[in-house]
């Protein structure tokens, strides 16, 4: 429990986003929480937490900043309104940032293998990384798919608008590793710098891999991955770090976002979607295949059907259960398919904002 205390002008601009949404006849039943925060009450923290802080004042500061990140979310669901959503664009790379990581590498080979031109990234060129992708089917023109390995490193944003160029869609494949950058580098700063290049080079479509209950710091899945560097509270940051980036560029409509929160990565071979269940609002996981994370984020890279700035998580059907016994184990919101497709697992997926709405996010 955290006492926050006052916020006057903070509630006073959320009362205002609510009326402009009321008068625009989009509904949010958001939490009463939002209301008290100029009442000097104590209300209920750690949901929206990334991680526990050591006091009160850094607290205060992180429930601030996610407030006014929502708000921002709502305001982009006002200029959702005013225009209608292109489709997605197919000209271009498929950019994947960190392909050199294991499921960076599946993503570039399944994109290659379903006919789409891929540009793989890594933060240092070398022999080995340059030769990655040799030996991956070719066009019909007998044109490699998988265009030349290019630098970018994600805590530099000047490298990504230098990598991402033409592209009409990129996948955030990259995490903290000894080599790569820590967590706060790579899984925070890294997402937001990916957002902003997105956003200024206007590439239609960002997909940034995730992970599973990382709103959820009292969850053991959470507890035992954040003790590798804090990467789950950083992993969250940056979630909302690329929220915040693409409520400030909502009147562009043909700009969108999805985020892909995977359960405990396996090293298995892939289950394919007719075994995979989507959920929303972070209170189930589980085991899921790195391989079909990787179709998975192929498939959303590319998708026709997903609704704009969308989070879902993702795991193996029938490997699965609530984080926290709190939960109920069905959350009402899961989405599976015999079809063997991800596009029919997308459909029906709801928007952030409409998590927002429902106290889910």
């Amino acid at each position: 429990m955290l006492k926050l205390s006052s916020n006057t002008s903070l509630c006073r601009r959320w009362g205002n986003v609510r009326n402009l949404l009321s008068e625009r006849k989009i509904t949010l039943n958001m939490s009463n929480s939002f209301d008290k925060l100029n009442e000097s009450k104590t209300i209920p923290f750690g949901e929206s937490t990334s991680f526990p802080e050591s006091s009160n004042s850094k607290l205060q500061s992180t429930v601030s900043k996610t407030v006014k990140t929502l708000i921002k979310t709502a305001m982009a669901s006002v200029a959702a309104t005013l225009k209608p959503t292109k489709a997605f664009a197919t000209d271009g790379p498929i950019v994947v940032v960190g392909s050199g990581g294991k499921t960076g590498k599946l993503i570039v080979e399944y994109l290659a293998k379903s006919g789409r031109t891929v540009r793989p990234t890594a933060r240092e060129v070398t022999t080995k990384s340059a030769s990655l992708f040799e030996s991956l089917p070719k066009d019909n023109d007998n044109k490699t798919l998988v265009e030349p390995i290019v630098s970018a490193d994600v805590t530099q944003l000047a490298s990504l608008l230098n990598a991402l160029k033409g592209a009409s869609a990129v996948v955030f494949a990259a995490s903290a590793s000894r080599k790569g950058g820590s967590a706060q580098a790579v899984d925070y700063l890294g997402v937001e710098n990916i957002a902003k290049a997105c956003v200024e080079l206007k590439i239609p479509r960002l997909v940034v891999i995730s992970s599973g209950a990382i709103t959820k710091p009292n969850s053991l899945g959470f507890k035992i991955t954040n003790l590798f560097g804090g990467i789950m509270g950083y992993k969250l940051q940056g979630e909302n770090a690329l929220r915040a980036v693409y409520a400030a560029n909502a009147a562009n409509t043909d700009l969108s976002y999805v985020i892909i929160r995977p359960g405990g990565l396996l090293d298995g071979i892939a289950a394919g979607p007719a075994m995979i269940e989507l959920n929303q609002g972070d209170t189930i996981s589980g085991e899921v295949n790195r391989a079909d994370v990787a179709q998975c984020a192929a498939a959303a890279a590319i998708s026709k059907t997903l609704p704009r700035n969308v989070t879902f998580e993702m795991y193996e059907s029938g490997r699965s259960g609530p984080l926290e016994g709190r939960f109920p184990a069905v959350s009402g919101l899961e989405r599976k398919s015999d079809s063997g497709d991800y596009e029919v697992l997308f459909e029906g997926l709801k928007t952030d904002l409409e998590l927002i709405a429902k106290g889910l996010m």
